[in-house]
């Protein structure tokens, strides 16, 4: 089973609730949205390498659960088509869970400017998918560095 076929799954799967529904509980720490967010462009892309499109990205068609995030197969159906609604669809999900997300106000920006990106330009998933991969390891950073002191925290040294 490919990657792409692998993260596109049914309700049944040991998933447990849409994007929609976890957005709809309380707000997303940015690591979180990145991490879903990474997941379901990492399938797009891979999608997309064999001429398929998902066709329909929508926050109620991304499941979550304890493996992360998987596009419902349900909803889209992987096609041969335009890979160009995809990326649009995924951007407006970004800019959906930006409304949503609570962390460093600098990332934010850059995830909604990235939302903007993809629903107005003619993005590409895998560049889509290493400007989140950056904006992670950016979130990362940010997390060592104590805000008071402006010191690097190691999180093994307490």
């Amino acid at each position: 089973m490919s990657a792409a076929a692998a993260a596109i799954e049914g309700r049944g799967e040991g998933y447990q609730e849409s994007l929609t529904e976890r957005m709809g509980r309380a707000p997303l720490p940015v690591e979180e949205a990145l991490r879903y967010a990474i997941r379901i462009a990492t399938c797009l892309r891979d999608l997309h390498r064999q001429r398929l499109a998902y066709g329909a990205v929508s926050s109620q068609l991304i499941l979550l659960g304890p493996a992360g995030a998987s596009l419902r197969s349900d909803g889209g159906l992987a096609k041969l088509g335009d890979s160009h609604p995809d990326v649009a669809g995924f951007g407006a999900v970004l800019g959906e869970m930006c409304r949503r997300v609570v962390g460093p106000e600098a990332l934010r920006e850059r995830l909604d400017a990235l939302a903007v990106h993809c629903q107005e330009e003619t993005a590409d998933m895998q560049n889509v998918l290493i400007a989140l991969r950056l904006l992670a390891l950016l979130e990362r950073q940010s997390a060592l560095v104590a805000p008071e002191s402006g010191r690097v925290s190691l999180p093994w040294a307490s």
